[in-house]
This record gives C-alpha cells, structure tokens and sequence, in this order.
C-alpha cells in the first residue's frame, strides 16, 4: 500500500504511468480523495487519460474519507496541507514537477506554489471556483459530511469544526465559499 508517515499523519497515494511526474488534486473541497477522479461528474480523470506519457501521482488529503488520517488541531490551515504534499514529493524524491487540481484542488496548487516555488515546473488550475450558481446559505452539505466523518477523532470537536466554516467563510475556502 503506497503510503508514509508525515508528523504524525498517515498519506496515502498512488502513481500511474511513467515520465515527468504531475501532482494532482482532485475536487470535492474537503473531500478530496483519489477515487474522486473516477467519479461520472468529474471532467477529466488524470490517473487515467496521462499515465502513457507522465508520472501521475494522486493522493488522499488527511481526514477526507479516504486512507489518509491526521489529528485534527487548531492550527490546521493551507500550509498544513501543504506540508503534506510537500513531504510527498520528498518521499518519492521528486524535486521538480507538473501541478494539477480542479475545484480546492487550484487552493491547494497556489499555495504550493506560494511556498515552493521551485519545486513547480508548471501549473493548471482547473475549474477553481468548484461551482456553478450562487452558494445556498448555511454550511455546504459536503462539508456536513465531511466533519460528520471525524466522529472517530475526538479532537474533532464541534467549535473546531466550525471555526474551519463560520458565517460564509472558511479557513480553508476562504469568505464566501
């Protein structure tokens, strides 16, 4: 199982094809994991249509319903998760590579590229914004089941969930989304 140990996390991933290696993010916001890519509503599935020509790398993002776990701390935010795809491309000694994502996935390329700017060779931000229309009131329901899935972290308590969504905005999606 593809897998490494990070600060007390547990990430989890996989490589299709060979060549010049992309880092890919899948959508689902908070609940991006792997599997994703192969889901009917996703535009295109990169660890499928790229493997002949390129070193495609997927992961699951801590605590996001799939195999990657983490505590959950207060101190959570983008460099977090940064952190981790950091550490990836360290554990498979990639010291330079192709980013893509769609939807939190383009969140989670810019601020790569904000803190490792040398470690990008070039970077697509797909569908960004992750949504077409205006955004109902009150918490998403992916969101709902993604913290309804941290039942098994006791840290995970209510108030720290909610300050990662409060009033519109989020610690991970910023105001408004």
């Amino acid at each position: 199982m593809p897998s490494f140990d990070h600060h007390g996390a547990y990430i989890y991933y996989e490589e299709f094809g060979q060549g010049f290696p992309i880092l890919t993010f899948a959508p689902a916001g908070l609940a991006s994991v792997i599997a994703v890519w192969s889901e009917a509503s996703a535009p295109i599935n990169p660890t499928t249509e790229w493997a002949a020509n390129y070193r495609v790398i997927a992961m699951d993002q801590r605590n996001a319903g799939g195999q990657s776990r983490a505590p959950i701390t207060a101190q959570d935010s983008w460099d977090t998760y940064t952190a981790d795809h950091i550490a990836l491309l360290d554990h498979l000694r990639i010291d330079r590579c192709h980013l893509y994502g769609q939807c939190i996935g383009g969140s989670f390329i810019l601020n790569l590229i904000k803190a490792h700017p040398e470690r990008v060779q070039s970077a697509v931000l797909a569908q960004p914004i992750g949504r077409v229309g205006a955004m109902a009131a009150g918490r998403p329901a992916r969101f709902n089941a993604w913290a309804e899935g941290l039942k098994d972290h006791p840290e995970a308590t209510e108030p720290r969930r909610s300050r990662l969504r409060v009033d519109g905005e989020s610690a991970v999606h910023g105001p408004g989304r």
